[in-house]
């Protein structure tokens, strides 16, 4: 089987209302491994909605998300973050972190040895974005 092809994280008939108002209706969307998305719209249309109730961070009403077949709702926190993690777009810091070390913050809570880890994320890091140093200021990108 093509791992291309699996579903990494399945949206199915996922509905969300605020103050009785219907901000995301029947949304269905399989996003496949090893693959990027781009979701784009309006301001106030329900983007950060979305990726709010895949991550969990808005409960989805019923079982309605799934990360490799699992019901994000059946998950844990702990376990959840072993399978999904969340930079947000504009966040503010007070400290001059460097990607590397907010990645390294991440992987901290599944992996203890830190040598490992950083050979790791700069092998991630470098797939990811060719062109970032992992030792660049997040406040820079």
């Amino acid at each position: 089987m093509n791992n291309s092809n699996l579903c990494a994280i399945e949206v199915k008939n996922l509905n969300y209302s605020f103050d009785e108002v219907n901000i995301l209706h029947d949304i269905n969307i399989d996003f496949k491994k090893n693959k990027f998305y781009s979701i784009i719209g309006p301001n106030g249309s329900g983007k950060t909605t979305l990726l709010k109730n895949i991550a969990k961070t808005l409960k989805p009403y019923k079982s309605t998300v799934f990360i490799k077949d699992k019901d994000i709702l059946d998950l844990k926190s702990k376990a959840l973050a072993r399978k999904l993690a969340v930079v947000p777009q504009n966040s503010n810091l007070d400290m001059d972190f460097s990607v590397q070390d907010i990645v390294l913050m991440g992987r901290r809570l599944i992996f203890r040895n830190f040598k490992v880890n950083q050979k790791v994320i700069i092998i991630l890091l470098n797939r990811l974005w060719r062109l970032l140093i992992p030792g660049d200021s997040v406040t820079n990108l």
